[in-house]
């Protein structure tokens, strides 16, 4: 149990060491002096201060088109200007802010984006955005490629909202799974998290609880998952990743990951390292590949 609490508290630091770093900048502004940097999805960039944000459209104040009003679900990406090293068109944006390696993080899809990822053959995924809100996911382990008769599956429901000024986002996620092929039944939901967001999309750590749902009930003992993302370049970041649990007895296990993400035009690979951690410490460790591929908005 204390190497697990070791862990624990050392990925701690590092998240909070990244939101320091992340949220930094962000104090530098007063709300109405914040000058944000929006693009659409049809390939226009606009740089200004919000004047009037409601549920559909935001009116932006700009020096070079004078007062501009967006729709919601025409925008493709909204970051603080003060975050950005520089503002280059030709640099691919990161579409994979909702998801770390496995996990999720605060942020959610936009309205109409897509985006299917595999890792490791095995991981398979489908993430679609049915408003900017409310997305979906659905997934399988395609078992019956090595002969197996029976194919594991889920899905999951999520709802993302900012809060703070856009500054922390929570996301709630309602997730089941089954197996294809096998003749007993199985729960609709048997799974629910809250995971918090802070930082921005190219910066950010986030906390979650995650209970699973046995006969209509959550259990006591909650997953507890800490993640981040900080980026490094144009096209690349630092990922950290970590599942914490305890048994009744109080025996600690969990997975911790770390690696990178490389952002192309039409694509994304993850790599890194995933271990299983005990109370014993780590005994081994293997190396996590993954490749994004975003569908639909740019």
């Amino acid at each position: 149990m204390q190497t697990t609490i070791k862990i624990t508290l050392t990925c701690l630091c590092l998240l909070f060491a990244m939101a320091g770093i992340s949220t930094h900048s962000l104090a530098q502004e007063t709300p109405a002096e914040e000058t944000w940097y929006i693009q659409t999805s049809d390939g226009n960039e606009f740089e200004g201060t919000i004047t009037e944000e409601t549920s559909e459209y935001i009116l932006l104040q700009t020096k070079k088109f004078g007062e501009v009003k967006i729709n919601k679900n025409m925008i493709d990406t909204r970051v603080r200007a003060s975050t950005l090293e520089q503002i280059n068109s030709d640099q691919p944006s990161n579409r994979m802010t909702h998801r770390y390696f496995l996990n999720n993080s605060g942020f959610g899809l936009q309205k109409g984006q897509a985006v299917y990822s595999n890792y490791l053959l095995f991981f398979n995924q489908i993430d679609y955005g049915f408003t900017d809100r409310i997305s979906a996911a659905v997934g399988l382990f395609p078992l019956f490629l090595f002969g197996a008769e029976e194919t594991p599956f889920w899905y999951a429901l999520r709802y993302n909202q900012p809060l703070a000024n856009d500054k922390v986002h929570l996301g709630v996620r309602l997730q089941g799974a089954g197996v294809i092929g096998a003749g007993d039944g199985f729960d609709p939901f048997n799974f629910l998290s809250f995971t918090g967001t802070f930082g921005q999309p190219d910066r950010n750590v986030s906390v979650g609880l995650g209970y699973g749902i046995v006969d209509g009930q959550l259990v006591e003992i909650p997953l507890i998952s800490l993640s981040g993302m900080y980026r490094v370049g144009k096209k690349n970041y630092l990922l950290l990743e970590s599942f914490i649990t305890t048994d009744q007895f109080g025996s600690g296990t969990g997975l911790l990951s770390f690696g990178a993400r490389h952002v192309g035009k039409s694509v994304s690979i993850d790599y890194g390292l995933i271990m299983p951690v005990f109370d014993g410490g780590v005994d081994f460790a293997f190396p996590l590949l993954g490749v994004n591929v975003p569908i639909g908005k740019k």
